[in-house]
Parts: structure tokens; C-alpha cells; sequence
């Protein structure tokens, strides 16, 4: 039984080194919601499966690979409605509850009005959003106006 339980804690840190180099290598800037972990291991329907996940230990290693190949890791406050907000107008769903998975913007100027978004997607666009304007890219990433000279772009590969 043992040698299964130390197995398991093997791949698990396998998966965790494996996914933090591929984010490091990939990415120069990383945007993570600072969560309170310790809080989210209080809810009995959720504790085994955030204490699996390991993230405070994936955080951790993602923080060192980052910073070891050059980029950053941006932890936007736990507070900031990322789930609530459209991505693409800011307007928020102020209702929304964790059982609702899809997004749904109502806002008639915004160009995803009424389309159906995964509300984790729509989290993770606001993530890197507000990461980005944490560090002070955000008017450089939205207009366009950084440099683009050691971009690798798609292009430049033939």
C-alpha cells in the first residue's frame, strides 16, 4: 500500500514539474488568482479535490521555472470578479452563482451580447487582463503599441 501512495505522489509531482516548465518555457508573463487556499480546504465537498490539485505547490514551481527563464508570475487579487466580468466590455454579472458554468454578457454594445461563454474562459481572458494591467501592459497588449520584435510569430517559422 505504500509503494502505491509514494507511485501516486511521484506522478502527481511528475505532472506538477511537467506543466510548470511547459508554462515557464511558453509564456513570459503568467497570470495566477492569489486564492485562499485554506479557506477552499474548509468546504468538505471540495477539500479532497483542491489538496489533490496541489496548487499551492504548482504556484510555488511555477514562480521559480518563470523567474528562471526570465518572465514573471502576476498573481491578480482574489477579490477581482474574473468570473463575473465580460472580458470583452467589463460589464458584470453581479447574480452569477458557482452552479452557473456559462457566461452570458447583457450588455446590447458589447460585441458578445447574448453569445454563450464558458465562464472559465471568459475568467481566464480577465485574468490575463488584469495581470497585464497590473504590471502596466495593458494599453500595449489592447492597442497594439508594444514592440514586436522578438515576438515568435506563427509566420516566421516557413
Amino acid at each position: 500500500m505504500a509503494r502505491l501512495h509514494y507511485q501516486i505522489v511521484c506522478l502527481r509531482q511528475d505532472v506538477l514539474q511537467k506543466l510548470t516548465t511547459r508554462l515557464a518555457e511558453s509564456y513570459g508573463i503568467i497570470g495566477v488568482e492569489n486564492l485562499h487556499l485554506k479557506g477552499l480546504l474548509k468546504n468538505r465537498r471540495l477539500a479532497r479535490a483542491f489538496s489533490d490539485a496541489s496548487l499551492g505547490a504548482l504556484v510555488r514551481l511555477l514562480e521559480a521555472k518563470a523567474t528562471q527563464q526570465g518572465g514573471q508570475v502576476i498573481k491578480v487579487d482574489r477579490f477581482f470578479p474574473s468570473s463575473k466580468t465580460c472580458h470583452g466590455c467589463g460589464w458584470t454579472w453581479d447574480e452569477m452563482s458557482l452552479k452557473d458554468r456559462i457566461f452570458v454578457c447583457q450588455n446590447p454594445s458589447c460585441s458578445y451580447v447574448h453569445v454563450p461563454q464558458d465562464r472559465d474562459h471568459n475568467a481566464g481572458h480577465n485574468v490575463l487582463q488584469e495581470a497585464l494591467r497590473l504590471i502596466g501592459l495593458v494599453d500595449q497588449a489592447v492597442s497594439g503599441t508594444g514592440s514586436d520584435e522578438d515576438a515568435n510569430l506563427a509566420v516566421d517559422a516557413g
